[in-house]
């Protein structure tokens, strides 16, 4: 598990950051009853392959010196179809969204 350490990020830029690595069923940051972040979201992708692609490509990731943490599967080793982002400021969010924009995640 990772946390996103910015109440900036929103839904829609986790969108954008996984977009490219295949068809997204949904992307949610954790929010409180005040809206304000958990420091964790979710990705959960149609297909396996696109969330294999997704821990290729973004798992490791650095970001402003941090680097992205993915969690794909459960403790007997099978895929949970979903993962986490972590970034440490706003600047982080910007520089992650910016530079995978475009990006194309293939197995």
């Amino acid at each position: 598990m990772a946390r996103i350490s910015v109440d900036s990020i929103d839904d829609r830029k986790l969108d954008i950051i996984f977009a490219h690595c295949g068809h997204l069923l949904s992307c949610k940051v954790a929010v409180s009853e005040d809206g304000t972040s958990k420091h964790y979201g979710y990705v959960q992708f149609d297909a396996e392959s696109s969330a294999q692609n997704a821990i290729q490509k973004v798992n490791g990731y650095e970001v402003n010196g941090k680097a992205l943490l993915l969690i794909s599967k459960d403790f007997n080793g099978f895929s949970k179809g979903f993962g986490f982002v972590n970034f440490e400021n706003s600047g982080a969010a910007k520089h992650a969204e910016e530079s995978m924009n475009g990006v194309q995640c293939v197995s």
